[in-house]
């Protein structure tokens, strides 16, 4: 079973209770917990449900019949911190699963921007060869036009 270290406040939000019956739950030996000077831990262990006597005490009664039984609060809870396992599981999936999109597009965008400049790049070649081109086509029709104008000078 996977254990992690939890901070008594949020241990006793988790279960639903106040800090004093975890505190209690500690003074019984139920939950493992450690003090850093600042900060009281809980031991939480994944899959383990944890509830003590003190929490089986805890019924909604009206007057002597019991509404919810300590064995169903038990179960409900077991679901409730299953799914919630679940939830957690799946949002770390999803979490690992759009930072690789966003490094997928980050790739892309890159080499989107490496292909934009080699096209640029291209381009302005393609541009410089075409002003040369047209110049020479310039050049010749000037050549040309001269040669025509010495032969028809000539012929006449």
């Amino acid at each position: 079973m996977d254990s992690e270290w939890v901070k008594i406040e949020d241990f006793a939000e988790n279960l639903g209770v106040d800090e004093e019956i975890v505190l209690h739950m500690v003074e019984t030996g139920k939950v493992e917990a450690r003090d850093d000077g600042e900060n009281v831990y809980i031991k939480s262990v994944k899959d383990e449900i944890l509830v003590p006597e003190v929490i089986k005490e805890i019924t909604l009664t009206d007057g002597n019949k019991d509404i919810i039984s300590a064995e169903f609060a038990e179960k409900s809870m077991a679901t409730i911190l299953a799914l919630h396992e679940k939830v957690v599981a799946s949002k770390d999936e999803t979490i690992t699963a759009l930072t690789s999109e966003n490094e997928f597009l980050k790739d892309i965008s890159v080499s989107v921007q490496e292909i934009y400049e080699d096209e640029k790049e291209t381009i302005e070649t393609l541009r410089e060869q075409l002003a040369r081109a047209n110049e020479e086509i310039e050049f010749l029709k000037r050549k040309y036009k001269l040669m025509w104008n010495k032969a028809i000078e000539s012929g006449s």
